[in-house]
């Protein structure tokens, strides 16, 4: 009678103690091999940060100041130049110590070791992050690229299989269905989906960009041009992606023809949403001084952000003769925006005025 009866919440206390100890201990005594940790050096082309500002800006709300987010790898870039250049960063694959975000590093630190050449390192890194989100559509897809660019045909077609088993209507598993075996029904659903749905395509000239496959990037874009009954109504943000794309495959030559198609194009309904698109318009404008729609376009994408070089970027367009109204349209209200916020004035209400 005198013997004490252990609480139900004790009970479940004890029982959820030995359930973790065997799910978290038993995989590290059964594991066949020992842990390991690395360190390497990447290259990554880098905005430099200019001269310290003798009277620095006060905090005025903007993400740009760094007080919301950081911009790797810096912790604020309110002095940011425009001028890039390549800075070697230790990577620790810090980020790949946290559970929520260890697919999403594993994959980043597989573009960045397909970009660099290094595709064996890639197909692991791939795998690592699947173990984490099986669930991981992009993580699938470089996969699958990359066991196809190595020649593990059956490996790779096994991984759009599990892609398209998550999502049919991915258009990167449409694309790499394609691009294993140039299928003529595959081309034509892969046609379909980037002319209901242009801005796909944009997509995955993104993904393949990042990871620095240009052919596949050129290949899903060019198939959506050469099938367009008219190719000055393909988004000329296609264009400058497929001049890029070409540069960057030493094909010069083609992207003299690219690049032009955009600079003529309407630029009704077209605005650029994609952070790659940075670099395919500076790089545009490079090969093209005189094209006056890339530096709107560009200066659309950054206003939200970087509103002075925006507004710097519609005065390059103006001043070159632009043909269409809305880059003078944006001008006019940047200068009513500031107009009014530099003459507009405090009042202030009593509560018991009300």
């Amino acid at each position: 009678m005198g013997r004490r009866c252990m609480s139900e919440s004790r009970w479940r206390y004890v029982v959820m103690v030995f359930l973790l100890s065997v799910f978290t201990v038993s995989p590290l005594l059964a594991a066949d091999q020992p842990v390991k940790a690395w360190q390497q050096k990447v290259v990554i082309p880098t905005y430099l940060i200019d001269a310290p500002d003798p009277n620095p800006q006060f905090y005025f709300g903007g993400v740009s100041q760094g007080a919301q987010q950081r911009v790797y790898p810096y912790p604020l870039y309110d002095n940011l130049t425009t001028n890039k250049d390549d800075k070697a960063f230790n990577q620790l694959s810090k980020a790949t110590w946290s559970a929520a975000w260890r697919s999403p590093g594993y994959f980043e630190m597989a573009q960045f070791a397909t970009l660099h050449g290094v595709n064996d390192a890639a197909i692991t890194y791939t795998a690592s992050s699947l173990d984490s989100n099986t669930q991981n559509v992009r993580a699938l897809a470089l996969r699958a690229a990359l066991l196809r660019h190595t020649g593990h045909d059956n490996q790779a077609r096994a991984a759009v299989a599990a892609l398209r088993s998550i999502d049919a209507l991915d258009v990167r598993a449409i694309s790499e269905q394609w691009l294993a075996g140039k299928d003529a029904n595959d081309a034509a659903k892969l046609t379909d989906t980037l002319h209901i749905f242009p801005n796909t395509g944009l997509e995955i000239a993104a993904d393949y960009m990042n990871a620095g496959l240009w052919s596949d990037g050129a290949a899903a874009l060019t198939l959506l041009t050469d099938t367009a009954s008219d190719a000055s109504k393909v988004s000329p943000l296609a264009w400058y992606y497929l001049g890029y794309l070409a540069q960057k495959m030493n094909q010069p030559e083609k992207a003299k023809k690219d690049s032009p198609i955009a600079a003529k194009s309407t630029v009704d309904y077209v605005f650029p949403f994609q952070m790659e698109m940075i670099t395919v318009l500076e790089v545009a404008m490079d090969a093209n001084p005189s094209d006056a729609r890339a530096p709107y376009y560009l200066g659309n994408l950054l206003y939200d952000w970087q509103p002075g070089r925006a507004v710097e970027l519609w005065q390059r367009s103006a001043s070159l003769n632009a043909d269409f109204p809305a880059v003078y349209r944006n001008l006019a209200l940047n200068d009513a925006h500031q107009y009014y916020e530099s003459t507009s004035e405090c009042s202030f209400v009593k509560v018991g005025d009300v």
